[in-house]
């Protein structure tokens, strides 16, 4: 007698239905995996962003007498931004009346999705050797501005550089300057918009200026 071995297998039509319950799986989780990822990626970068800042203001107020105030005029952002760059490794500046797309995306959104109407606009900018672009803004030379976190004036880092999607709140942070401290935007600041991440605010409020804090620290 002779004895077969039979081999069992898949079926076509087996195999197809698998595929297709793959493919549906991989739908719905490859679009929430990768935000998962970008997120992670843009919140070390953050970070890293926030040392750099943090380094070079130390580093400005130990070689000042424990400040960074300046003698530039009100609003003189390049005169700010000149103060900061014996202490960053950066491949490109864009000064106030230049083109500071050379810098930065020209397109950004705030985080209503509205465009950024102000994009550009008498503000001095500067790409890091990493990519990382900053943009700097002063509001008064003696850091005794009106606003109290930012008694000196606001750096916005973008922290992927072109890299999108360019949009206040999601790559682009804002944070505030006083004498010698770097203060993310956030919860902590109550002077509103400054406090405030809402895509649903109007005004400031929906700018994504206040998103920082939330974006370092937040889960």
């Amino acid at each position: 007698m002779f004895k077969y071995n039979i081999k069992q297998g898949f079926t076509l039509a087996e195999v197809l239905i698998t595929l297709a319950i793959i493919g549906v799986i991989a739908t719905m989780t490859i679009p929430a995996l990768t935000k998962s990822i970008n997120d992670a990626e843009k919140k070390v970068a953050l970070k890293e962003a926030f040392r750099i800042l943090n380094t070079t203001v130390s580093a400005i107020s130990g070689n000042n007498g424990g400040t960074i105030k300046t003698n530039c005029g009100n609003l003189d952002n390049d005169c700010f931004m000149n103060s900061f760059l014996p202490y960053l490794r950066y491949s490109k500046t864009c000064h106030t009346g230049s083109s500071l797309g050379n810098c930065f995306d020209s397109s950004y959104k705030l985080l209503n999705g509205a465009l950024s109407s102000s994009q550009g606009q008498n503000w001095a900018g500067v790409v890091l050797n990493n990519n990382m672009s900053i943009m700097f803004r002063e509001h008064v030379g003696t850091c005794d501005a009106s606003i109290e976190c930012m008694k000196c004036g606001w750096i916005g880092i973008d922290v992927n550089g072109f890299k999108g999607p360019n949009t206040w709140g999601k790559d682009f942070f804002v944070f505030g300057i006083n004498d010698n401290k770097v203060i993310p935007l956030g919860k902590p600041t109550t002077v509103s918009p400054y406090s405030e991440c809402s895509p649903d605010g109007s005004g400031q409020a929906g700018w994504g200026l206040g998103c920082t804090y939330d974006a370092l620290y937040g889960n």
